[in-house]
């Protein structure tokens, strides 16, 4: 098998693997227009203690707005409209601010196009210009701001992400409806998919002018379309209208931060494998010898690795281009990851509890803290805070999110030098991403709000905000201070800024949406702050603040989301779950049991049997579900529940892991390969595959011969590998297998044709295993049954429509009856007949009775539970123990001690 490999960082392009074999970096990862010479900067290996922006002293000018000091002032309410994000920014004494969207019904519903508006600050008010700006900018938090010129990501949906200059002089004169601001477009990231266009987002970089060689900056943000969710750091020549990589940093810490990075991962993963043992509910002498014999080699065969590393660590000096305060933090966080290593050495000793693998957890996350303390650059993130200071010699970065973690890392960077040095200021605000960071006079900038993650899991919500706050960095001192926060009856005003920008006087105006998480019900406020540093509280910095570093796992945020918090569930005695199944009255769909530590809410896909591990897969988002990526596991020994790795989220596609997101329904467009015992998840960049007994996912096919399409992407288990069925206008037609050892699927020949894919609930096929061929089924419509089923066969590879007695039954069937939901089934052979889980009548299951070619009413009676049979179900088949499933959402969750004997059926 081969694992997922390439480049792992935003910042830092380099190797890393899921799991511990051989990685490379592959082409397909880096962007189309590119120069030749990407990544040919010649790198400084000057210890970067002695790396300082050289700053300038601020030219004092009193401040535009009458305003109390170091206090976040509200200026105005209702007066800008609900905006996206924004272009914003000082020209010719106003503040000019540009955004796509403007107050619910202030426009046509399908011209995205809103009024520039510019911001009088001696009179306090805003105006609105004759230009129109209709550009996405969601694919930069900020724009890079050139002498005469802003440079910004645009992009509309169904379209690539574009490089596009704005005119700043012309920009609040043009006529309505005019583009004349548009001064260039340069395409970039137009390789990958995104709903069959290409999948070239940038999402939530940071775009800056790097005034000393004249070129734009990209800094941070995610590349979902790659295979890491990165393309790493590139440079844009305006002149020579080309990309290029531009990585920094000396060899030494480049190559020590990927090997630690991999370590961490062989780690975790060997942690995995002893994760799978405990689940699976092995009496304790089997669970002793697996421990023993799999998992203490795995992880002693890592000792020398961690020695090799340790002394790598110790010998660091001055050519590795490391400041010594970072050598220093890297070298304790390193000895404290041998330590705990040693201590887990011992722990698997004895027996094995979800107690020792949390202690286990820890080391992989000790090595990773290392691998970040010594970066040369700022590893991978989202959303990142970055400010240009005005007077100085480059900028200011602060946090992100890595999706799985937030941190609190403080950056320089120096245009001149083109060189990072990380900062370890004596305090820092808290993690977070997404915060406005705005450049002032002096060589200081604010940081306003950001985010974090939900505390509370809640359906397509990962993250909430934080407490508004403002924070003060000085790169004379190279030091945070608190500024001020804002009261807590006002929080609600400032539930999003959409823009910031300063406006003289050391003073900074920003706009910002609140009132309600629902935009139809938002109200926009204006918000302005005038900093004084000389009566900054320092005790507010002491207490609010946090060690320089420091992270924020979403283990932490939210118990579900954190492996340890299942690990550690209180357990039945043995086979307890297994009798009670046992006990069951045949025939009857009961609720399973809820458990201490349920699983998260999941809607919209479907119930995977994994024969091997005894186990249920569940792996699907959308609303009303949890937005995070994590495979939820049912262990039907035990009847408790795992995830593999602390949830993620960032944007739809890869995130930095590899692993893909799961922010929308996967219906059954996800299957388990009986030949290779792998989950196969074709997606927005490619396809992924997913080990079960390992619970992470561990390799990625780029090459996918259709499109993504979550509505008409079907997937199937076949004693051939899983087959796919495509159709509609994203994801083209295919019908073909997914060959495991090969990494690639191949179109299976058609003679004849088939059902044209539908919506997600209308369309689902399942493997007759009697017959060797594939049933197919598919609605005439949204909500319009149909009734018809196909067949294709294997041997003779021939497709043909079967013509059921009885269709007309469900073709006349009314759409409240809900008989187009053909999406969730399974094949039942000892009565050769399709069980569907949507769909009842008489509050009786439905089935198609395959030798008779019929639509039927079986015994099978619906459960009470409004959630059950539901388009959040999906049903699997235990067929060796004769148990049905079926996992819905909210926890809620149903088997069946099915005897098959005793199921009638009645044509419907």
């Amino acid at each position: 098998m081969r694992y997922l490999s390439g480049r792992r960082s935003l910042f830092l392009p380099v190797a890393t693997c899921l799991l511990a074999v051989a990685c490379s970096s592959p082409d397909d990862d880096r962007p189309p227009n590119t120069s030749d010479d990407a990544g040919t900067e010649p790198i400084d290996p000057t210890p970067a203690e002695n790396l300082a922006l050289v700053c300038k002293p601020g030219s004092a000018s009193s401040s535009p707005l009458d305003i109390p000091a170091n206090t976040l002032t509200k200026i105005d309410v209702d007066t800008t409209g609900i905006r996206g994000d924004t272009l914003m920014f000082l020209h010719e004494g106003k503040v000019v601010l540009a955004s796509p969207k403007a107050e619910p019904g202030s426009e046509p519903a399908d011209v995205m196009r809103s009024p520039v508006m510019t911001f009088d600050l001696a009179a306090r008010a805003w105006s609105t210009t004759p230009t129109m700006f209709g550009a996405s900018l969601s694919g930069a938090i900020q724009a890079a701001f050139a002498p005469d010129a802003a440079y910004v990501f645009t992009k509309k949906y169904e379209t690539s992400t574009l490089l596009e200059k704005v005119d700043l002089a012309t920009f609040t004169n043009t006529a309505v409806g005019d583009e004349t601001w548009k001064a260039a477009v340069t395409p970039t990231w137009a390789a990958f998919r995104d709903y069959g266009s290409p999948f070239g987002s940038i999402v939530d970089a940071n775009l800056v002018w790097d005034s000393a060689h004249a070129e734009v900056l990209l800094l941070g943000g995610q590349a979902p379309g790659a295979a890491l969710g990165t393309f790493g750091s590139f440079t844009f020549d305006p002149k020579a209208n080309t990309w290029r990589a531009s990585p920094r940093g000396t060899d030494i810490a480049r190559s020590l931060f990927t090997d630690l990075e991999t370590t961490s991962n062989k780690l975790r993963l060997v942690v995995a494998r002893a994760r799978a043992a405990w689940h699976r509910g092995l009496p304790p002498s089997d669970l002793a010898m697996w421990v023993q014999t799999d998992v203490v080699p795995a992880w002693q065969g890592l000792d020398a690795e961690l020695k090799g590393l340790k002394d790598r660590v110790a010998a660091l000096g001055g050519k590795s281009g490391l400041d010594e305060q970072s050598i220093t933090m890297g070298k304790t966080r390193f000895d404290e990851a041998v330590t705990a290593y040693t201590a887990g050495t011992e722990a698997l000793a004895g027996a094995l509890a979800g107690e020792t693998l949390t202690a286990l957890d820890r080391v992989a996350l000790k090595v990773r803290e290392a691998a970040w303390a010594l970066a040369p650059e700022p590893p991978p993130r989202l959303a990142a805070s970055v400010a240009v200071l005005p007077d100085c010699s480059g900028l200011v970065l602060f946090g992100g999110t890595h999706g799985d973690f937030a941190t609190a890392d403080t950056w320089i960077y120096d245009f001149a030098s083109q060189r990072y040095r990380q900062l370890w200021p004596e305090r820092s605000p808290s993690p977070r991403q997404g915060a406005r960071f705005i450049g002032m006079t002096g060589g200081r900038a604010l940081l306003v709000g950001g985010n974090t993650f939900r505390r509370k899991i809640e359906p397509q919500n990962p993250d909430e905000k934080l407490p508004t706050e403002a924070w003060l960095f000085d790169a004379t001192t190279m030091q945070w201070s608190f500024v001020a926060s804002v009261p807590a009856e006002e929080e609600a005003s400032m539930m999003r800024i959409v823009g910031a920008t300063h406006v003289g006087g050391d003073t900074m105006l920003a706009v910002a949406n609140g009132g309600s998480e629902y935009p139809s019900l938002q109200r926009s406020s204006t918000w302005a702050l005038r900093l004084d540093p000389n009566t900054l509280d320092a005790e507010a910095t002491a207490t609010k603040g946090v060690d320089p570093g420091t992270s924020f796992s979403r283990a932490e945020a939210a118990s579900g989301w954190s492996p340890a918090w299942y690990d550690e569930a209180p357990r039945d005695p043995e086979g307890t779950f297994g009798a009670w199944i046992d006990g069951l009255p045949e025939n009857v769909w009961t609720a399973l049991p809820t458990v201490e530590r349920p699983n998260t809410s999941r809607s919209w896909g479907s119930t995977i049997f994994d024969e091997k591990n005894h186990q249920l897969l569940h792996w699907t988002g959308g609303h009303q579900s949890d937005p995070t990526n994590t495979v939820q596991h049912l262990h039907l020994e035990t009847g408790r529940y795992s995830i593999g790795h602390v949830a993620e989220a960032l944007s739809i596609g890869n995130t930095f892991s590899g692993r893909p997101d799961c922010n929308n329904h996967t219906y059954n467009a996800v299957a388990l390969d009986p030949v290779s015992g792998l989950l196969i998840a074709p997606h927005r960049a490619g396809t992924h595959v997913y080990d079960p007994a390992l619970g992470d996912w561990v390799d990625f096919v780029p090459t996918q011969p259709f499109g993504y399409d979550l509505y008409s992407v079907k997937t199937a288990s076949t004693p051939v590998g899983v087959v796919a069925w495509t159709g509609g206008p994203s994801a083209g037609g295919f019908f073909g297998k997914f060959v495991a050892d090969k990494h690639a699927w191949e179109a299976l020949p058609v003679m004849g044709t088939f059902a044209s894919l539908v919506g997600g609930d209308e369309s689902g096929m399942v493997y007759d295993s009697k017959r060797n061929r594939m049933l197919m089924f598919a609605a005439q419509g949204y909500e319009d049954a149909g009734g018809q089923v196909w067949a294709y066969d294997f041997a003779s590879a021939n497709a043909t429509a079967l013509e059921p007695t009885n269709r007309a039954f469900i073709d006349n069937s009314p759409s409240s009856q809900a008989l187009n939901r053909v999406r969730e089934m399974v094949y039942i052979e000892a009565l050769d007949l399709v069980l569907f889980v949507q769909m009842w009548v008489d509050n009786q299951q439905v089935g198609y009775d395959v030798a008779n070619n019929r639509w039927v009413k079986t015994s099978l009676a619906r459960h009470a539970s409004q959630q059950f049979g539901s388009v959040d179900c999906g049903i699997a088949f235990d067929a060796t123990r004769s148990r049905l499933y079926s996992l819905c959402n909210y926890a809620e969750n149903f088997v069946m001690r099915a005897v098959p004997a005793n199921i009638t059926t009645t044509p419907l």
